[in-house]
């Protein structure tokens, strides 16, 4: 799975990595970024790719109300075709949700240890996500995304059996336009940090920090 992720670059390194406009925002970076918290993704509408504020947990456009999303936060890939709450999304709706590392517990007899695990060149890479629109009583239209997740490779299944849906450069543009890219990204290291990931609100360079 994938619940927590790092996003340590500015704004115009994401629009240079991804081939996108800049855009004038302001965004600092993001070291502990959780669920239910404002990020940007690249979406490709009419084939233009383009740099995308959301909100990390899906919220259907079908759904009642927005809290739906804080439990849809990843998606199997294996399943995703056919969910309910993804299978339009899927179809239609594919974005790259910008990372520079992902956080990971392994179970212990002592607790669960956090991991800081990232491709060894430490360069920004994309997970592969699903996006909608979401439109509230009062009009408001909500943007929102969540990360696909797939069975771990040997550089992490050591720590969980589950890892995010990590695609290599080549394999950007395939997802964006609707294909399943196939093997991920698995020239990755990991490696033991604090239990200062577990408090969202700690969100600083020293969180990322080995053991």
């Amino acid at each position: 799975m994938c619940g927590r992720y790092t996003l340590a670059v500015e704004m115009d390194e994401l629009a240079e990595r991804f081939g996108c406009p800049k855009v004038e925002a302001v965004f600092k970076a993001r070291y502990n970024v959780a669920p239910t918290q404002v990020m940007p993704v690249v979406v490709a509408p009419g084939g233009h790719r383009q740099l995308r504020f959301m909100r990390w947990g899906l919220v259907p456009f079908w759904a009642r109300e927005k809290s739906i999303g804080n439990k849809l936060i990843n998606c199997r890939v294996e399943s995703a075709a056919e969910k309910p709450s993804f299978k339009h999304s899927y179809r239609r709706r594919r974005c790259l949700v910008p990372a520079t590392g992902y956080f990971e517990w392994q179970k212990r007899p002592a607790g669960k240890q956090p991991f800081y695990i990232r491709p060894l060149d430490h360069r920004i890479f994309a997970m592969a996500g699903l996006w909608d629109a979401w439109t509230d009583p009062e009009g408001e239209i909500l943007y929102s995304y969540a990360i696909l997740t797939t069975e771990a490779t040997p550089a992490t299944f050591h720590i969980h059996d589950r890892m995010p849906y990590i695609l290599r450069p080549d394999q950007e543009s395939a997802w964006l336009q609707g294909q399943v890219p196939g093997t991920v990204e698995d020239r990755l290291e990991a490696y033991e940090i604090s239990a200062l990931v577990n408090k969202p609100a700690n969100d600083q360079p020293e969180i990322i920090l080995p053991i």
